[in-house]
């Protein structure tokens, strides 16, 4: 049950941060997004098609398309990826680990009951400029390349997608994304600005995102953290979400 969860939530996940270029080969999903986030310029490797190409032409595919773009040959790795020894495949073709990260998961009631907040936090459907000016600003994000990337990725995202921002003084001070589907929702890009640290920003953000992903069905939540990032660990320890499983990238440098 626990690795169909895993499998669940990884597809889930690769949904709500598509890249805006992708070559499905035998079930996998070659990713571009012009560089920028590992999840949306990797291979997701969580399935595998019925056809008959081998495991090696399937590398070589993937490692061509990203050789045509100039960049470095990137999977996804997790507990349920397919077939489940391509990790050890690739450590012996020469790539190495980066980026672990945790994905960690809980109930949206017991979330929410931990996350009580006297501010009000704006949700919408609708992607705007304004929402993501605000998130460039409180995550310092200034490269027009990288803002334009992203500005691609939260346009095209396919399941139903909430923005919340938090204003505090009628300055932006805290934003975030959640995206709904099949009884989950996924917190993405939860960032507070540096002036508002420490005073229940981000718990009011997820709060009204879980508040809002609740109303379409969800009752579970998930999100990604990296493991030294202590003050998101620590938030999300206090607000219950435990984690479920790791998954990190193995990458080829071009040569």
């Amino acid at each position: 049950m626990t690795l169909e969860i895993i499998r669940l939530v990884d597809e889930l996940a690769a949904n709500a941060w598509a890249a805006h270029t992708n070559q499905i080969v035998s079930g996998w999903r070659l990713r571009w997004n012009d560089g920028i986030t590992g999840r949306a310029n990797s291979v997701w490797a969580g399935s595998l098609g019925e056809d008959r190409i081998t495991l090696e032409d399937r590398i070589k595919i993937a490692e061509e398309f990203y050789r045509r773009r100039n960049a470095p040959t990137k999977f996804h790795i997790c507990p349920a990826t397919q077939p489940a020894h391509l990790d050890s495949i690739l450590e012996s073709r020469g790539y190495v680990i980066i980026t672990p990260t945790d994905v960690q998961i809980a109930p949206v009631d017991s979330v929410l009951e931990l996350s009580a907040s006297n501010y009000s936090v704006s949700v919408s459907e609708n992607f705007t400029e304004t929402w993501l000016e605000a998130f460039c600003k409180l995550s310092e994000q200034t490269e027009a390349r990288a803002i334009n990337a992203r500005r691609e990725i939260l346009r095209h995202i396919a399941p139903r997608a909430g923005y919340a921002l938090l204003k505090i003084d009628d300055q932006n001070a805290a934003v975030g994304l959640g995206v709904v589907e099949r009884g989950w929702i996924g917190l993405f890009s939860i960032d507070t600005g540096a002036a508002f640290r420490k005073r229940g920003a981000a718990t009011a953000i997820i709060g009204a995102l879980l508040k809002w992903g609740q109303t379409f069905g969800a009752t579970q939540t998930y999100l990604q953290v990296v493991p030294q990032n202590m003050a998101a660990m620590n938030l999300y320890a206090k607000l219950g979400f435990k984690k479920l499983y790791q998954y990190h990238y193995r990458e080829l440098t071009p040569t």
